[in-house]
């Protein structure tokens, strides 16, 4: 006789379709977004564990747990390819992403958030310009605010053709960078030629990459 499972409870749900859409939260960004106790937290994550629904794993240490869909939950949120595993070289920017999404909500609160993952998943890749390919930004808000993390900063090359590629697509009315170095904010700043459309923001983080505070750069 097969055993019962419990159904799925609706902050369940709610954690699958996150996990989805940003590949690898952590704990303690899983905490966050359900509002759940911490006390109440390694009991309440370990249901969907140990029901198959997702895996997780400790990556760093003195960091907390990294959460995956596994195939069967993939399946659940309706995924067609294989889940989403964290990349060790881009896993800083990645967690700072997901920081920088709670921020920006409260800023945008009846805003309509794309992260690059499902961007790209809706073949959103079509060329905007004989010569560019059209950028897929970290974030896209209301379908027109373009959000770049940049915390390594790409070649001169890249990172002229990305800027480019913003210039001439009128799809984006803003882009905003967000940086965590004044260096990172030059050296942008000085190849979008003075483009009103693009602002920049300063990360300020604290010794556990958390997020402080953000500031406009006023240039």
């Amino acid at each position: 006789m097969t055993p019962k499972t419990t159904p799925l409870l609706k902050q369940d749900v709610i954690i699958l379709e996150f996990i989805a859409k940003f590949g690898y939260p952590n704990d303690n960004q899983i905490q966050y977004l359900c509002n759940i106790k911490l006390s109440y937290y390694p009991k309440f994550i370990k249901r969907l564990v140990d029901r198959g629904y997702i895996n997780r794993t400790k990556i760093l240490v003195n960091k907390s747990s990294y959460l995956t869909l596994t195939k069967m939950g993939a399946r659940f949120v309706g995924l067609k390819n294989a889940p989403t595993q964290p990349i060790l070289n881009t896993l800083r920017h990645d967690t700072l992403l997901i920081d920088l999404y709670f921020k920006l909500q409260e800023k945008y609160p009846d805003g309509h958030f794309m992260v690059d993952k499902e961007l790209h998943r809706l073949h959103k890749l079509e060329t905007n310009h004989a010569n560019f390919p059209k950028q897929i930004p970290d974030l896209l808000i209301d379908e027109s605010i373009a959000i770049e993390l940049e915390l390594s900063l790409k070649n001169t090359t890249q990172l002229t053709q990305v800027i480019t590629s913003y210039i001439v697509d009128n799809d984006f009315v803003e882009v905003h960078y967000f940086v965590d170095n004044i260096k990172h904010y030059n050296k942008i700043k000085s190849l979008t030629l003075e483009y009103p459309k693009f602002k920049f923001f300063m990360l300020n983080l604290d010794a556990k990459d958390n997020i402080i505070s953000i500031e406009e750069i006023i240039q």
